[in-house]
């Protein structure tokens, strides 16, 4: 199974288990969520520390992004507040075009892609993380 299919397997492993009722999300909004939350916190300039404090734990904060976990109503609720967004945009299609518009982004990418080597890319994201734990 490729990643995305394992997360998505994941999420509805969960949602099926906890009853997609409870959390007033249906599978499909559920999906939206993860990548909103990443793509929102990025846009923010959060990190996933920033974004779990005072609200979860950062393991359960990642696992919301990751799409393995849905957060109750109430921690979604402040997610929302935390990002500047409603819960309803949080579970709408995200807006992957909106990212790319930015010419740092795509230019960064497109450099990263073009890299030949597998070690040549993984130098670059370890490079980055360094850099961001500053």
């Amino acid at each position: 199974m490729t990643n995305n299919n394992t997360q998505n397997h994941l999420t509805q492993n969960y949602l099926t288990q906890n009853h997609m009722a409870e959390n007033h999300l249906t599978e499909k909004e559920a999906g939206h969520l993860a990548d909103n939350l990443w793509l929102y916190r990025l846009r923010y300039r959060k990190t996933r520390e920033a974004m779990a404090k005072g609200i979860c734990a950062f393991d359960d904060y990642r696992h919301y992004e990751y799409g393995t976990l849905v957060p109750p109503p109430e921690r979604l609720a402040q997610f929302a507040e935390r990002l500047h967004v409603s819960v309803a945009t949080l579970s709408d299609p995200p807006d992957y075009a909106r990212l790319l518009k930015n010419y740092r982004i795509r230019k960064v990418t497109e450099l990263y892609c073009l890299l030949p080597k597998k070690r040549q890319r993984n130098a670059i994201l370890n490079l980055l993380r360094d850099l961001v734990a500053g």
